[in-house]
């Protein structure tokens, strides 16, 4: 099971999607984290850790978007390739 999941995690590595979505993640994420620390300082609040994550529900969306994006990439490749069945069948 623990080889199969590695191979999986290979595949999923190898394709540029996955490293766009990655890059994408770390701009949204130093973006709003920007943006967040101009916006607390300018009202004068405490520049802390838990106020960004109180004001980061947004890059949460994203991050959702884009997971879901992969996984049905993922899956209608294995379709189109036809190898869905294998990854079905194995115990």
């Amino acid at each position: 099971m623990l080889n199969l999941i590695k191979n999986e995690h290979k595949k999923i590595m190898k394709k540029k999607i996955t490293l766009i979505a990655l890059l994408l993640i770390v701009v949204f994420q130093l973006a709003m984290a920007l943006t967040l620390k101009r916006v607390i300082s300018s009202f004068g609040g405490q520049d802390t850790v838990a106020n960004y994550f109180a004001y980061s529900t947004n890059v949460v969306f994203i991050l959702q978007v884009l997971a879901v994006v992969i996984g049905a990439t993922l899956i209608s490749t294995e379709f189109q390739k036809r190898t869905i069945k294998f990854l079905l069948i194995r115990p």
